[in-house]
This record gives structure tokens, C-alpha cells and sequence, in this order.
């Protein structure tokens, strides 16, 4: 019996906690492969990051770092939770309040933790390519020169060069 407290309580903080893990791993990976693909989303979808991208090297750099420290970060902080979890599903053992089959589903498991990091390693990866290897905005003129306007804009400027 734990002191300070009955069974019943250490079982239920316990089994709190555990649950509080689980949780975390799934919400924790999730969080951050969305914010990778947000950041990948961006870079595909807006001319200007591109090309802010394409036109500086620090920014590029900056960028990339940033996403390789949240990127460890992230397998840090996953692997510290298995730990805790693991560590919590000991304790309940000890307890010996419920048969382990009864909170076995809510222990963050070394393949469930595996799988989350591979995922935002992937990720992590394909946002950082993008940005070291994200080409340029380019609107090209009849002369080669680069020229900046809405598409109609360019359009009028091309149909004006030809007649």
C-alpha cells in the first residue's frame, strides 16, 4: 500500500498520468508534423517566401536550422515521455491494484514512440530540402529580365510586346 493515500487513489493518479502520456505522444507528433506541413504548404504556395528563400542564404540557413532543432527537439521530448510512461506502467505493477491488461493499451510503447519520430523525421526532412532547394519566383519577360505584377499584369505586358 502506498503512503499517504490509499490503493484506489495511487491506482487513479497512476493511471492518470499514463493516460496523460498516451495522449501526449499522439497530440506531441501530431502537433508538430502539422506545423512541418503548414511550413511546407507555405513555402509551396507563397511566390514572396520563395522568393525571400531563393534571394538569401541566411534565411534559408536560419530556416533549416530551426526546423532540424524542433525536429530533435521533438524526439527528445518523445523519448522522455516513453521513458515516463514506461516508468508509470512500472509503478502501476507494483501497485498490483489491476492486472496490467487493464491500462496495457495507454503505455506509450517503444513502436508507437518509433513510429512518431520516423513521421517527423520525414517531415522534418522534406521541409528542410524544400527550403535549401527552393527555386526562385521567376516571371520572365521576351528579355529574359525578371518582371513583377499580378498574372494579368504580365499577361497584358506580353500581349503589349507582341502586337
Amino acid at each position: 500500500m502506498p503512503v499517504g493515500g490509499s490503493s484506489t487513489e495511487a491506482f487513479t493518479l497512476l493511471y492518470e498520468q499514463l493516460k496523460y502520456f498516451h495522449d501526449g505522444l499522439y497530440e506531441g507528433g501530431y502537433k508538430v508534423v502539422g506545423s512541418f506541413l503548414l511550413i511546407i504548404g507555405w513555402i509551396v504556395t507563397s511566390d514572396k517566401a520563395r522568393q525571400v528563400l531563393h534571394e538569401s542564404s541566411v534565411a534559408r540557413v536560419v530556416s533549416a536550422t530551426s526546423i532540424v532543432v524542433c525536429a530533435i527537439g521533438s524526439v527528445f521530448l518523445t523519448l522522455l515521455l516513453q521513458r515516463k510512461s514506461a516508468h508509470t506502467a512500472q509503478l502501476l505493477e507494483r501497485l498490483n491494484y489491476f492486472p496490467r491488461e487493464y491500462y496495457e493499451d495507454r503505455i506509450a510503447t517503444a513502436g508507437a514512440v518509433w513510429v512518431v519520430i520516423v513521421i517527423i523525421g520525414v517531415i522534418a526532412s522534406a521541409a528542410v530540402v524544400l527550403l535549401l532547394c527552393v527555386p526562385g519566383v521567376r516571371h520572365a519577360s521576351a528579355k529574359g529580365q525578371r518582371e513583377s505584377g499580378t498574372p494579368s499584369d504580365l499577361a497584358q505586358k506580353t500581349s503589349n510586346s507582341r502586337g
